[in-house]
């Protein structure tokens, strides 16, 4: 099957378009027109035999995709609906076993997309989750994933607490992380995009008695312009960038003397995504249209799921690898 699906996206790709759109779709809605003139705009001309390049691109993220999917799909069917509990306790007891503890998690949002599957993982693992927003997205509560059944959903927020504040507002920030009436063993700050954003919760935590890990949520796009790829860690951030502004939280939490760790994804996909940054690519490929292959096939990125980010920010904890970068 997965091979299949990889040819099918590698015919996909190399046949010539036709300038209709196939009777299949991808989406079951249309393309938003705020994607379709971003992709016009930015669209280039692909020198003549690059549809190669794009048909291997398009095989390889079809077979990505089934495969993820095929595991998932192994591991639910291995579990009936009366092992959920099994599983959950399962986990806390490798939890256990590795020599972890139940830690005290407040995180900074919590209530859509990444957030939502860190939650999850969190609680799978036994951990005690607090989130912190301003309560106007179903009552503070995270969303419940897909597939989650209302059973899985509020035996899930058996272990999480709202705590409701604005970031916007330090005073109502301190209040509230004062009230929760416990020091946070890890703290997650999933939104901040400028300094002023992470100082006020740094300055609650601190005076709640501080934190053993503070992990922050930042972004690939800190990086400058480099012709050598793939990125690692080594290379420079760019102080024009859009997202300096994180390169300088990231420097104010090791001033603070905190055990931090930044996260800096790529492209994030998958469900409960609210910037669905992958869309404009197959939307084309659902309505026929042209492929766009910014500087001739020449660049590459990279796409990752939901599900692993959130496994990856939950593997941080107590992780050494992790502390101080």
């Amino acid at each position: 099957g997965a091979v299949k699906a990889a040819w099918h996206g590698l015919d996909a790709f190399a046949a010539p378009s036709s300038g209709q759109a196939p009777a299949a779709s991808l989406r079951g809605a249309a393309p938003s027109a705020a994607a379709e003139s971003a992709v016009g705009a930015a669209q280039l001309a692909a020198p003549h035999g690059s549809g190669a390049v794009v048909a291997l691109a398009a095989g390889s993220m079809a077979l990505a995709a089934v495969g993820s999917a095929a595991k998932r799909g192994a591991r639910k069917s291995t579990l009936g609906p009366a092992s959920g509990a099994q599983t959950a306790r399962g986990s806390r007891l490798c939890l256990a076993a590795r020599g972890g503890a139940v830690k005290k998690v407040l995180i900074m949002g919590g209530t859509r997309f990444i957030g939502c599957y860190l939650v999850k993982q969190l609680r799978d693992a036994g951990h005690e989750v607090f989130v912190l927003n301003r309560g106007k997205t179903n009552g503070g509560k995270p969303e419940a994933l897909p597939g989650m059944s209302d059973a899985e959903y509020q035996k899930m927020l058996e272990g999480v607490t709202v705590l409701k504040a604005d970031r916007k507002d330090p005073a109502s920030i301190k209040a509230a992380i004062a009230g929760a009436g416990c020091k946070f063993d890890v703290v997650y700050d999933n939104n901040a995009r400028k300094l002023e954003e992470v100082e006020p919760l740094v300055e609650a935590v601190m005076a709640a008695g501080g934190c053993e890990q503070f992990i922050f949520m930042s972004s690939a796009g800190v990086y400058g312009p480099t012709g050598v790829l793939p990125l690692t860690e080594a290379n420079p951030g760019d102080p024009n960038s859009r997202h300096k502004e994180k390169l300088t939280c990231e420097i104010y939490l090791d001033s603070k003397g905190l055990n931090w760790t930044s996260v800096r994804p790529v492209y994030i996909y998958g469900p409960l995504n609210y910037n669905p940054v992958e869309r404009f690519f197959f939307d084309r490929v659902a309505r026929g249209r042209p492929i766009c292959i910014p500087y001739g096939g020449t660049f590459i990125t990279q796409l990752g799921h939901c599900e692993d980010l959130a496994n990856f920010m939950v593997m941080c904890i107590g992780n050494p690898k992790v502390f101080k970068q």
